[in-house]
């Protein structure tokens, strides 16, 4: 796997753009989990399973949100 940005580069990837869109975090979790769904739709059938890991922290809430939404 290629690393391309680092925990603390998205953290403050992600604190830029809360600050300069005016937005919350979680509407920010909500952008990233739709962009996923919209990907994922489009490149797997409804009758493929995935398997969703989460562990804590953002990324995890991304990932619980798209396991209730699946």
């Amino acid at each position: 796997m290629l690393k391309i940005l680092s925990g603390n580069d998205i953290k403050n990837l992600d604190r830029y753009t809360i600050e300069k869109q005016n937005i919350t975090s979680l509407k920010l979790m909500d952008r990233a989990v739709n962009i996923f769904l919209n990907w994922y739709t489009s490149n797997y059938s409804s009758k493929e399973s995935i398997n969703i890991f989460c562990g804590v922290g953002n990324n995890g809430g991304d990932g619980l949100q798209v396991a209730c939404i699946l």
